[in-house]
């Protein structure tokens, strides 16, 4: 007789939004088209079946069991209703059971990270060094929208979703530069054995946007011979504001704003804090509903964390990622739903490991490479003591596989 196997809940429910994106009944955020999923459900099964099993699904009641299993509530959910999901996703219950051990990651519009940073004019150009993607909707569209952001600076943004790879080295819409491709611009721009066009080959944009960027900086210089001067100047000044920008109160960040917005406005608005009328800052707010927003927020990242090998998920990263960083550190105690988050997702570093294995063997499995317990190893960048100490965990993980 077989021993029982155990299935995580948290794995089956990824298993069922994983089959959602694939019918593309969740929006480029995460949230789950509840309307068209309930709609096709009830098409599929006949009501007076789903009745009478009480399993009937109203498309005007918000708390629905289809609800709470999608919603991963932790109320018990009777084992018919997900034969009944399973049936409607065309999902194999013994296909679920075996792969119970493994992290499924929801299919990402744009492909798995890290992305490429696409500045023609950085060293890492090419390279996949950006570890996470922003993704809005299109107003026009509905589309997913993916804005990468690279350390050095460069800022671009892409509507997808992607059909392949090579998607991935395609920009839509520059949103900032960055100080690396400026300090290329003001070095090119100087060299006067260098075409227009050439100039704008070498940056990776066309030659009205060469010409554009250069008019912008003379507009600060006034006289085109203080120019190198001036352009240095900005980028003090850039520097000096991104390290001042958390000091609210601070004098001296007040003057630097004042410089930038009358020198360098373009730049200055893109890097300002959004919504300055919902800033933290606000001495009147509502807690309960901060509360809310916050914890709806660290769901969402950890969402787009937990694919992500390179990243621990951590209280500085979740706050840092969703620009709260100083609350989540100073206010938590205000803050009982977000805290109640943090506790359940926050990895210490040998749950980190373990969650870098999971991702390695899903990889390993749907390359159909062998498995074996230094390739996971290897694959998970575990360094000897880890290996040693999580080398019986791996194994136990490729046998539930196999």
């Amino acid at each position: 007789m077989k021993p029982k196997r155990s299935v995580k809940l948290e794995h089956i429910r990824y298993s069922y939004l994983y089959e959602l994106q694939k019918l593309n009944m969740l929006s480029a955020k995460g949230r789950i088209k509840f309307n068209n999923l309930i709609s096709s459900f009830n098409n599929y099964f006949r009501n007076d079946l789903l009745a009478s099993i009480g399993s009937q699904v109203e498309r005007d009641n918000h708390e629905t069991w289809l609800h709470k299993v999608l919603r991963n509530s932790g109320d018990v959910i009777h084992p018919l209703k997900h034969i009944l999901l399973h049936i409607f996703f065309g999902m194999k219950i013994d296909s679920t059971i075996k792969g119970s051990n493994l992290m499924i990651s929801i299919p990402h519009p744009f492909g798995n990270g890290p992305w490429p940073c696409l500045n023609k004019t950085a060293e890492h150009f090419g390279e996949k060094v950006i570890p996470l993607c922003e993704i809005t909707r299109c107003h026009n569209t509905g589309k997913p929208v993916g804005t990468f952001t690279c350390s050095c600076g460069f800022v671009y943004s892409r509507r997808g979703p992607d059909s392949s790879e090579i998607d991935q080295m395609k920009i839509g819409r520059i949103k900032n530069f960055g100080s690396v491709w400026e300090t290329k611009l003001c070095e090119l721009w100087d060299n006067k054995n260098l075409s227009l066009r050439e100039k704008a080959r070498q940056l990776g944009v066309d030659p009205q946007t060469v010409k554009r960027k250069v008019n912008v900086s003379s507009q600060v210089t006034n006289e085109n011979s203080q120019k190198p001067n001036k352009l240095q100047q900005i980028k003090v000044k850039r520097n000096e504001w991104l390290s001042l920008k958390g000091e609210d109160t601070s004098q001296q960040r007040k003057t630097v704003y004042n410089w930038l917005y009358k020198h360098d406005r373009d730049w200055l608005m893109q890097t300002r804090p959004i919504n300055k009328g919902n800033s933290y800052s606000n001495n009147r707010v509502n807690w309960v509903q901060r509360d809310e927003e916050i914890a709806e927020k660290v769901r969402d990242i950890v969402n787009k964390l937990k694919p992500i090998k390179r990243v621990r998920i951590s209280k500085t990263e979740i706050g840092r990622q969703i620009g709260a960083l100083s609350l989540i550190e100073n206010q938590l105690d205000k803050l009982p739903k977000t805290e109640k988050e943090l506790e359940k997702v926050v990895e210490n570093i040998e749950q980190f490991q373990i969650r870098r294995i999971d991702l390695s063997i899903a990889e390993l499995v749907r390359s159909n490479e062998i498995l074996k317990a230094w390739k996971v190893a290897k694959k998970a960048g575990l360094k000897t003591e880890a290996y040693n100490r999580l080398k019986e965990e791996i194994l136990k993980k490729i046998n539930n596989v196999s």
